[in-house]
């Protein structure tokens, strides 16, 4: 999917003056705009699309690399073949420890979930265009979260949930990049239109099956303010910057 821009990552965010002033237009649209924002939830990113598999279609996580295991889909059988395990030495008795790559645990929950819904999501992975292309170079996917109860980045939470975020759209990139001269050959992702309909009833139903895994499942999560936020107090904070 891409990194998602903090604030300070803007290409038009150069100035502090600029960052404030970001902040207090983010408060006015919001203020005034009903659901014009939804929680940023802190978890892992786990993108999924649909795949041929031997036995017909199944759902496949996908990093968006150009390696042919992300752009044939990282099916269920294939997470070993991704995520490798992490090498590390024991600081007491120096022996070599293999540790599994989390990722693993996140693909496994994530996909067994979403292929146990497949066969009740017919008609929205039509309306959602899921199946247009199961190319790996152009296909539509869902971009999702994983998050483990406790917080599996930097946020805890209270609960084990997958997130849903919307529809994007993968695109292949080839040629010669005109300030380096270096080829060019990469998957780009943007979120494209969608029915919000069938993605609601699309949460709604995977939503059930979550729960056999004792997940959670949440499409897009509205925020609206209880009080303005006291920006001033922040400012006029003294940070001490050791040298």
């Amino acid at each position: 999917v891409g990194h998602m821009y903090h604030p300070f990552d803007l290409p038009s965010i150069n100035t502090g003056k600029q960052l404030l002033a970001l902040f207090e237009k983010v408060v006015r649209h919001t203020k005034r705009k009903e659901e014009a924002a939804s929680v940023k939830w802190d978890g892992v990113n786990v993108s999924f699309r649909l795949v041929e598999g031997p036995n017909g279609l199944e759902w496949a996580m996908d990093r968006g690399s150009m390696q042919p295991v992300d752009v044939e889909g990282i099916t269920l059988d294939r997470l070993a073949q991704k995520f490798k395990p992490r090498i590390t030495q024991d600081p007491n008795t120096g022996d070599v420890v293999e540790e599994p790559h989390g990722m693993i645990e996140a693909g496994k929950v994530t996909l067994s979930i979403l292929n146990d819904a497949l066969p009740e999501l017919e008609k929205e992975i039509k309306q959602l265009k899921l199946t247009k292309s199961l190319d790996g170079h152009d296909a539509y996917f869902v971009n999702a979260e994983w998050s483990q109860k406790g917080g599996t980045n930097v946020i805890e939470y209270g609960k084990n949930f997958l997130a849903f975020h919307g529809i994007n759209k993968l695109k292949h990139i080839q040629g010669i990049n005109p300030e380096t001269g270096r080829q060019i050959n990469k998957r780009e992702a943007n979120e494209v239109p969608y029915n919000v309909n069938a993605f609601k009833s699309f949460v709604e139903k995977v939503k059930r099956h979550a729960a056999n895994y004792d997940y959670a499942a949440y499409g897009s999560v509205p925020i609206k303010f209880v009080k303005d936020p006291e920006f001033q107090s922040v400012l006029d904070t003294k940070i001490e910057i050791i040298l």
